[in-house]
């Protein structure tokens, strides 16, 4: 507001008071001091001269206070008898004409007449009353322009809100949404007045109600004693939600956030769920500021943004019937779908995404149209406009392909793409199941996804669970005579791993096998034998044919009397593990006497093996037994090859000792001391079943007679 007039006359007022001043030196005042010697000539020329705005008289008038306040008002020279009479007159006419409160107030403050001022108070609106209250608490230079004692008093505020009594019970008239500057200055005025006079005092006055509710806006939850009040003003709850929130156009958050951001996060979702209760027109540009609204926290057991915000939407479409507002709420929906586990149409808009019904078809047009209105603004328009197109796409396939072939050329006119390749240019955006259904209708082809993009095709062929799938796998095979590149075995690599048809091969993990007929799996099941024999790293062949000869589904596929021969082809090769391939292949009976004919053989294999150990061992003893000459001494040297305790592993050491009585002519006679070893030694004998019972008491006769 101040302009060079200000320290014009405040240096020609030194000037004239004697003092040091460098009006004539400064170049910023050369013009200045060409037209005005003195203060007074200011006053008197300042319009004739240029200086007429309503911002040279209230700088003028702050000089005019400044000189008062120095005592200097009356020192002969600074003032003629009329000029500062002339002066006040014209400043009383600029304040009314241009409903100046600042200059009015100027005036109050400098002849304490008051009568201008509340002219000029009444002529204001109450935005006007309040920014000229906020200038005087916080104006940028306001202060040299007034005298030392400058303050409002609350005597001061009580004459206002009084005059302005009507307007504030009309405040709600101010529409919140797009008066937000002028909400955001009532809650910092009111609670400066708050911090100022004390709520004790502010309760004293009939406007008490209107202060102490908007001083706490923007900083907490709208209480019911405040809420009352905002609705007895006419506030819908709409509003008062947008008040306690502190939702304004900016990117800053406010108080309330800082200080509870989980409490203001559920403020903010109440706020965003009466934005679309409301019919009323609202601008876009304030919700379209918080799209990138994110959680402090988990809240309630959510942590993401759009099941936090929407959720409740979903849930109170009941009790207020359809959303307002429909093609901002699909841009939010559709931004968060990732986030949601419902669809578009549980919210209960009053229409779908489907190209099927033409009232959906408009609605989507003018979704359309807001996207290009509010390009500048959407965080991501080509994410959202794609999520649509994609939605649209997936919603006239599960219709069927007769719908989405007649709703191809709209969709193509709606969003200028031609479908056929936008599907080939985002695979992954839609399910397996809608490309079977394209593929199955052959509006595409496999061979040409594989062309769009191999790698996304190779996973989709995956299942081989269709024909189409089977029968491009079989081409790919046949089309490269089974001679492929490096690629190609990287890719069939990635095809079966983990898949189903390797997983058939014994001790592999079984996977269920699709449904089809008998014919294509044993088919499929003669490709994959010539895919592993070629390439045997993705499965081994042997493994493969025994699992496919004990796979019930496969068994019966390719007939018994190959899996016979592939039996015989396992045990020609010494599979390593052909036993429990028998064990599943064969019947229980054949399965139990291979087994018996096993154990047979192993227990024949094992007695041969002991008779040549015995065998052995005796003739070693035998050559120690000859150069005994007395039988005694042959007797002791028995006992001393017989084991001190038995086990399995001294069967060969005992038998061989019987062998050696053999040795002892006529059977001999065992002295007296050697009775008890000798017994001893035929009874383990005969309790490990080395000798009979029979056997035992004719040894234990012929050695002791």
């Amino acid at each position: 507001m101040k302009t060079i007039i200000y320290d014009g006359i405040l240096e020609l007022a030194k000037k004239v008071n004697g003092e040091e001043n460098d009006l004539y030196s400064h170049a910023g005042y050369q013009e200045f001091r060409e037209h005005f010697r003195y203060p007074g000539e200011v006053l008197e020329q300042m319009e004739n001269k240029g200086y007429g705005t309503l911002d040279d008289y209230i700088s003028a008038m702050g000089a005019v206070i400044k000189i008062q306040e120095y005592n200097m008002e009356n020192l002969p020279g600074m003032y003629n008898t009329t000029q500062i009479i002339d002066f006040l007159g014209r400043a009383k006419r600029i304040a009314l004409d241009n409903n100046s409160l600042f200059l009015a107030y100027q005036l109050m403050g400098y002849s304490d007449n008051d009568e201008i001022f509340w002219k000029v108070v009444e002529k204001s609106t109450l935005e006007e009353i309040f920014s000229f209250l906020r200038e005087l608490r916080i104006g940028i230079g306001c202060h040299t322009l007034l005298g030392s004692d400058w303050n409002i008093f609350i005597s001061d505020l009580d004459r206002m809100f009084q005059t302005k009594e009507n307007e504030i019970a009309h405040l709600s008239e101010y529409s919140v949404s797009e008066n937000e500057p002028f909400y955001r200055m009532l809650e910092k005025e009111c609670s400066y007045f708050l911090d100022c006079y004390g709520k004790n005092e502010i309760k004293k006055y009939p406007w008490k109600d209107f202060v102490l509710t908007f001083a706490v806006l923007y900083t907490t939850v709208v209480k019911s004693t405040q809420e009352k009040y905002l609705r007895s003003l006419g506030f819908s709850h709409f509003d008062t939600t947008y008040l306690s929130t502190g939702i304004w156009s900016g990117e800053e958050h406010s108080e309330f956030y800082k200080k509870s951001p989980v409490r203001w996060s559920n403020a903010f979702r109440l706020w965003f769920e009466e934005y679309f209760a409301q019919e009323q027109d609202l601008s876009e540009k304030v919700i379209l500021s918080y799209q990138n609204f994110s959680m402090p926290r988990k809240i309630d057991g959510i942590s993401k943004k759009g099941e936090f915000l929407l959720d409740g939407m979903k849930n109170s479409t009941s009790c207020r019937g359809a959303w307002h507002h429909t093609d901002l709420l699909l841009y939010f929906y559709l931004m968060n779908r990732k986030d949601l586990t419902y669809f578009w149409n549980d919210l209960q808009t009053g229409f779908n995404l489907s190209l099927v019904n033409n009232h959906s078809v408009e609605k989507i047009k003018e979704f359309i149209y807001f996207y290009d209105k509010y390009e500048s603004l959407l965080d991501d328009k080509k994410q959202g406009f794609y999520i649509l197109l994609d939605t649209i796409l997936e919603d006239n396939l599960s219709s069927g392909m007769k719908v989405f072939r007649e709703r191809e050329s709209l969709v193509e006119e709606m969003f200028s793409v031609n479908a056929k390749s936008y599907l080939l240019d985002h695979q992954n955006t839609f399910s397996y199941e809608q490309w079977n259904i394209l593929i199955s209708d052959d509006y595409i082809t496999i061979q040409e996804l594989y062309e769009a993009s191999p790698y996304w095709t190779i996973g989709y062929i995956k299942p081989l669970d269709t024909p189409e799938k089977r029968s491009f796998f079989k081409n790919f095979c046949e089309d490269r005579n089974w001679l492929f590149t490096e690629t190609d075995v990287e890719r069939l690599q990635s095809l079966f791993n983990h898949s189903w048809l390797p997983g058939i091969a014994f001790y592999e993990k079984s996977l269920s096998i699709p449904d089809m007929p008998v014919e294509e799996l044993r088919e499929l099941i003669d490709y994959a034998c010539e895919l592993f024999f070629r390439i045997p790293y993705i499965c081994n062949l042997e493994h493969f044919i025994a699992g496919c000869i004990v796979n019930p589904a496969v068994k019966n596929a390719i007939g018994t009397e190959i899996c016979d021969s592939w039996y015989q082809l396992l045990l020609d090769r010494g599979y390593q593990t052909i036993e429990a391939v028998q064990k599943e292949y064969l019947s229980k009976e054949a399965y139990e006497e291979i087994l018996r004919r096993k154990k047979q053989l192993e227990e024949e294999k094992k007695l041969r093996m002991e008779q040549e150990s015995v065998k052995k061992q005796t003739a070693e003893w035998i050559e120690e037994l000859q150069l005994m000459q007395k039988t005694v001494d042959k007797f002791i040297l028995i006992k001393n090859h017989f084991p001190s305790f038995f086990y399995y592993g001294t069967r060969v050491q005992a038998l061989a000792c019987l062998e050696l009585l053999k040795q002892v002519p006529d059977g001999g006679v065992l002295k007296e001391e050697l009775v008890e070893p000798y017994y001893s030694f035929f009874v383990q004998c005969y309790v490990n079943e080395l000798i009979t019972k029979e056997q035992m008491l004719h040894y234990m006769e012929i050695f002791t007679k």
